[in-house]
């Protein structure tokens, strides 16, 4: 049983925005020791309902051309992820089974 069965998938997604938040600098930094602005694709791992897809493209610079795609085990964060964030591509699956 996922915890979006117990609480709205727009709760969730509220305390994943307000998470966000909190580590933008260090993502940042991360981004830029990892060249992420030359990269084509980025992959997050654990998307949930997709608050980081929502600003990648800002936080890289607005301009990053690559494709964000996000991967989870939960339909229901998927879903709303989908909603959240329709640049982005979503794919349901295991982190330990990776599809690509």
């Amino acid at each position: 049983m996922s915890g979006f069965d117990s609480n709205p998938a727009c709760e969730w997604h509220r305390r994943y925005q307000q998470q966000a938040n909190w580590t933008r600098s260090l993502r940042q930094f991360l981004y830029d020791r990892a060249g992420l602005k030359k990269a084509n694709r980025l992959l997050d791992v654990g998307c949930g309902t997709g608050a980081l897809e929502q600003g990648i493209k800002a936080e890289l610079g607005g301009d990053f051309p690559g494709l964000v795609c996000g991967i989870d085990r939960d339909m229901q964060a998927l879903e709303a992820a989908v909603v959240n964030s329709p640049t982005a591509s979503f794919t349901s699956a295991n982190a330990e089974a990776l599809p690509f």
